[in-house]
């Protein structure tokens, strides 16, 4: 099955491209979100401490 790659190179290799099957999957909204992810639990982002480096630290001269 399947069909050569680059015939017209005349090499004629062992293996050939076989297209993708075709599946049939049913996928659910909420099965696209991660369950541990932390910004849904909390809502938002976290914030860095204080201390923290920032942009500004690394860009100022």
């Amino acid at each position: 099955g399947g069909f050569q790659l680059m015939p017209e190179w005349g090499t004629n290799p062992a293996n050939h491209y076989l297209p993708r099957r075709k599946t049939s999957m049913t996928l659910h909204k909420d099965e696209l979100v991660r369950a541990d992810n932390p910004l849904k639990i909390e809502g938002e982002l976290p914030r860095p401490s204080f201390n923290a480096p920032s942009i500004d630290d690394l860009s100022s001269w």
